[in-house]
């Protein structure tokens, strides 16, 4: 469902879109806008979703001013439901990677079998023994761990594995020494990390690295100019509206969110009618990416 779905997850797709140059974001002092500019046919599915969500629903079809985006706006239901289908995109392909949790083996299950009976009736013959009603707080934890042996699970070994390798590049980019350490000098290459980084939650990390980085003349110019001509991330006007672009996609997620347990809340009480949800496999962390 929505609320599983992580802001930096939908930043970062919209962020990875400017980058490849197929929306384009412009600040001035009054308008912050965010402009479809380029084609969308090989564009991913959720990309796609992204697009029709900012831009159509949002939007005028063709563009979205950030600035006179009102935060009272509510979201419809449609625009809600596209969301929800958004994060079935996203947990549709981490299903086909088998990025996914297994049942624990018998060895563990019978553990948690043998477990739950010592708590649950351990509980009673200890208190009778011993008349201290205290230990029959043993009890529920039993009845908790005998639920728990049906239900538990654990990251597959290909999920682990990637687990691991993601933490590690997180920690890559959350190192100022070790991104100096890389060299990088291509501002491609750098923007592409930038991305990565708001999915993780460390892109304020990465952009001290960077202007570390130009400081010290390690980004090489491009045919004599500044590299900052070349990137639709690294100007001043991008750096300048991507506050607004991470407030504006935190709303309305958390109103998309909204607007759905309201529809479950309804449902529940007999008011209207519900509908299944998928949920996100994310990857990053809550608090959106950092500014310039």
């Amino acid at each position: 469902m929505t609320k599983n779905v992580n802001d930096n997850e939908i930043l970062a797709t919209i962020v990875d879109l400017i980058r490849k140059k197929v929306l384009t974001l412009e600040t001035s002092d009054k308008k912050t806008i965010i402009t479809l500019t380029g084609s969308t046919e090989t564009l991913s599915d959720q990309e796609k979703a992204l697009i029709d969500i900012y831009i159509n629903d949002f939007g005028d079809g063709k563009s979205l001013d950030l600035k006179s985006f009102g935060f009272f706006y509510k979201v419809q239901m449609t625009t809600a439901r596209k969301f929800e289908k958004w994060s079935s995109y996203i947990t549709n392909e981490i299903n086909r990677k088998g990025l996914v949790y297994e049942h624990i083996g018998y060895g563990a299950t019978g553990l948690l079998s043998l477990f739950s009976t010592l708590f649950t009736f351990g509980g009673f013959i200890i208190t009778g023994l011993t008349g201290n009603p205290i230990f029959m707080l043993s009890f529920p934890l039993g009845i908790t761990l005998s639920f728990s042996k049906t239900s538990a699970k654990c990251p597959s070994k290909k999920l682990a594995e990637t687990i691991n390798k993601w933490q590690a590049f997180k920690n890559f980019l959350s190192d100022y020494s070790q991104l100096e350490e890389a060299k990088i000098t291509s501002i491609h290459l750098w923007e592409q990390y930038f991305v990565y980084a708001i999915a993780l939650g460390v892109s304020d990390k990465v952009v001290k690295a960077y202007r570390k980085a130009l400081d010290m003349g390690i980004i090489k110019d491009v045919d004599g100019m500044t590299n900052l001509v070349y990137s639709p991330i690294f100007n001043s006007g991008f750096s300048r509206s991507f506050n607004n672009l991470n407030s504006v996609v935190s709303k309305t997620n958390s109103r998309a969110s909204s607007t759905i347990a309201s529809s479950r809340s309804s449902s529940s009480s007999g008011e209207g009618g519900g509908f299944s949800s998928g949920s996100s496999g994310g990857g990053g962390s809550h608090g959106g990416g950092g500014g310039f």
